[in-house]
């Protein structure tokens, strides 16, 4: 990784600090991802990109792609069920121009955002563990994903304690191993990355990323 990146990497560490401050937090899930979101997204930082986050929680992971990604738009679909409402709301003031916020289920806005011919460079996938529930959630994002563009899990290692179908580790595996001629794997360790390879690339063997996390 050149010096240029792990600059980046310690200057974006600083400063998401600032990025978080004041805001209204019980949970901090995105810190300790931060260098390899960092790593990964950097491609995308100089473009206009749009990006689609499922399941937001208190809004900490959409500020932060809001800010390391200046020109991004992002759609945030989650249940928002308060309080978490309330906190997502607070926190992402300031955003209303960059941020759709898409309330309930999100089967149906993805199914909307389908029929309506929307596709995100960057998709992050954080809703729900359930094993059928993710397989089926990544199956349904999958066609809104642009070619080249970024497919990210998490929780590819959650639940250790629990039963298969409990947990979104076995979903994810069933995916990727149906998508292997479609897909180069970026990174796989605590979540999954993957880059959505380009028709005319499709079909080749795709890189798989040594990495463990």
């Amino acid at each position: 990784m050149s010096s240029d990146v792990e600059d980046l990497v310690k200057s974006t560490q600083d400063i998401s600090v600032e990025w978080f401050a004041g805001k209204r937090f019980s949970k901090d899930w995105v810190s300790s991802k931060i260098p390899r979101w960092v790593r990964l997204f950097n491609r995308f930082r100089a473009n206009e990109i749009d990006v689609l986050e499922v399941g937001s929680y208190e809004g900490r992971s959409a500020i932060f792609l809001l800010n390391f990604l200046p020109l991004a738009k992002l759609t945030c679909i989650d249940l928002f069920k308060d309080p978490l409402e309330s906190r997502f709301d607070y926190n992402l003031q300031g955003y209303e121009d960059r941020l759709e916020k898409r309330k309930g289920s999100a089967y149906r806005h993805l199914d909307e955002l389908r029929q309506s011919g929307r596709q995100f460079h960057l998709i992050y996938l954080d809703a729900g563990k359930g094993r059928d529930h993710v397989l089926a959630m990544s199956l349904i994002t999958w066609p809104l994903l642009r070619d080249d563009g970024m497919l990210i899990w998490d929780d590819y290692q959650w639940g250790k304690d629990k039963g298969p179908e409990d947990r979104p580790h076995d979903a994810i595996d069933i995916f990727l191993d149906m998508h292997a001629d479609q897909i180069e794997i970026l990174w796989k360790g605590s979540q999954v990355f993957v880059k959505k390879l380009k028709r005319d690339e499709a079909g080749t063997s795709p890189a798989i990323a040594a990495a463990t996390g």
